[in-house]
C-alpha cells in the first residue's frame, strides 16, 4: 500500500524553486487518475486501507495556486491547504472569502506568521500555535520551513496538535511518526520522469538514498 504527500508553494513560471507551471501540475494530477491513486483528505488518508492513496497539498495559501484549485475543484478532485492564519487576505494569498468558497479543500494549520519555530520562546511558540479560525483543522500542524525540535514537538502536543508534517521526502510507512510525517516537495525543478519516479516505490528507496546523501555531504535536502 501506498501512502504519498505532494506538497507545492505556488503555480507560474517565474521561479523554479517555488513554482510549478500549471500544464505541469496538470500533467501530474492526470498521471495520478491513471494510475488510479485515490486523491484524499487528511483522515481517509491516514486511515487508507486501499492500494494507492495520496494527499496534494499546497503550503501558505499563495492567490498564485488559483489556477490548480480551479483544476481541482472542477475535476472534483479533494486537496489540502495549509494556511498561516494571520496572512489570510494579504496581498499574494488567498481571502477568506475564497478559501471558504472552496468545495473540495480541507484546511491545515501553518502557524500565525510562518516563523522558524525552533527559535521561539516559549510564550511566542504557544501564541503561534493557536488557532483561532474555526474552518481550520486544530489537528494537523504543517511547520514553517520543515522546521522542529524536541521542544517544538512537546508544545504542539500541549496545544492539542496531534499530528505534525515536515518535508522529509518520503512516502508515510506503515510505521510513520505522527509528529514527524513526511511530504515531498514538488517544484519546478522537477521534471515529469522524475516525477513519476518519485511516487513509484522504487522512488521511495531513491528518495531515501538521495536523502542520506545529502546528509553526509552536509547538504540542505531543500537547496536548490
Amino acid at each position: 500500500m501506498k501512502r504519498i504527500i505532494t506538497v507545492y508553494h505556488g503555480i507560474g513560471n517565474s521561479d523554479k524553486f517555488m513554482e510549478v507551471p500549471i500544464n505541469m501540475f496538470s500533467m501530474q494530477l492526470k498521471y495520478l487518475k491513471r494510475k488510479k491513486f485515490n486523491f484524499c483528505h487528511f483522515d481517509e488518508f491516514i486511515n487508507a486501507v486501499t492500494e494507492n492513496n495520496i494527499m496534494i497539498m499546497f503550503d501558505d495559501g499563495l492567490d498564485s495556486i488559483k489556477p490548480a484549485i480551479e483544476y481541482l475543484e472542477q475535476n472534483s478532485i479533494k486537496y489540502s491547504l495549509a494556511i498561516i492564519e494571520d496572512n489570510i487576505g494579504k496581498e499574494g494569498f488567498l481571502t477568506e472569502s475564497e478559501l471558504k468558497s472552496l468545495k473540495y479543500a480541507e484546511f491545515c494549520f501553518h502557524t500565525k506568521n510562518h516563523l522558524d519555530l525552533t527559535t521561539l520562546s516559549t510564550l511566542i511558540l504557544k501564541s503561534e500555535l493557536t488557532v483561532t479560525k474555526s474552518y481550520i483543522s486544530t489537528k494537523i500542524l504543517v511547520y514553517p520551513m520543515g522546521k522542529y525540535n524536541n521542544t517544538v514537538k512537546d508544545e504542539m502536543l500541549n496545544s492539542g496538535f496531534y499530528y505534525g508534517m515536515t518535508l522529509l521526502p518520503f512516502h508515510v510507512n506503515k510505521k510513520f511518526n505522527k509528529q514527524e510525517i513526511p511530504r515531498i516537495c514538488i517544484n519546478g525543478y522537477l521534471n515529469f520522469n522524475k516525477y513519476k519516479l518519485f511516487i513509484s516505490k522504487a522512488g521511495n528507496i531513491y528518495l531515501h538514498l538521495a536523502y542520506i546523501k545529502r546528509k553526509v555531504l552536509n547538504q540542505n535536502y531543500l537547496d536548490r
